[in-house]
């Protein structure tokens, strides 16, 4: 058995947030002689010309991502979190309940945070199906990210078939100063997401 004392501290990090601060340390043991080798070439700045750098960066899992990991676990089991993600998806089945909206609603990875990212569990964005499409809806951070790409929705200004299909956020928005793109637009909160909806849902659609 290897004494606690004998290990040395490959690498370390600390994070903190509204959940607390938490921290990871990765320690390893060598024997003597290798220890001495690895202080003497380190020394030298051997990582900076040899393979061995890699060996490190590839081979040992970093200590940040080891801290997402525990995170990760730690949201998982937080009674508030999975009370946010209903009390979410509830908020937005509402937001699609007028004539014609909600037909089903389907929970898709955050397209926001990366899916190693511990704000990713218990955050997922709904892909939700309506009388006009598809439509994909969840939290960006602080905003509500409405996308209406897949959506028989069909531009005022399109002349012809083969123009783009589906009306711009500014087009359908032109009041709104909030972040809009070619399909879609940022809402700030439920009440917001439900109006820009109900107007959704009145446009015209395409004709085939």
């Amino acid at each position: 058995m290897i004494e606690d004392s004998k290990y040395k501290l490959l690498t370390a990090v600390e994070s903190s947030g509204g959940s607390g601060t938490y921290g990871v340390k990765i320690l390893v043991y060598r024997p003597p002689e290798a220890q001495a080798r690895f202080d003497e070439l380190t020394a030298k700045d051997y990582f900076k010309s040899t393979a061995a750098e890699d060996a490190i960066k590839y081979l040992v899992p970093d200590a940040e991502s080891l801290l997402n990991a525990v995170r990760r676990q730690d949201r998982m089991l937080d009674p508030v979190v999975k009370q946010s993600e209903k009390d979410t998806k509830s908020s937005i089945a509402k937001a699609f309940s007028q004539p014609g909206g909600l037909i089903f609603m389907e929970a898709i990875p955050n397209g926001y945070w990366r899916p190693t990212d511990p704000w990713s569990v218990g955050d997922p964005w709904y892909r939700v199906a309506t009388s006009v499409g598809h439509f994909v809806v969840g939290w960006r951070k602080r905003v509500l990210h409405l996308d209406w790409k897949d959506t028989v929705l069909r531009s005022r200004k399109a002349e012809g078939r083969n123009e783009r299909p589906v009306p711009s956020g500014e087009e359908v928005f032109p009041k709104e100063e909030v972040t809009r793109w070619e399909s879609g637009i940022h809402a700030y909160g439920f009440d917001k997401l439900t109006e820009y909806i109900q107007t959704l849902m009145e446009w015209p659609v395409r004709q085939e």
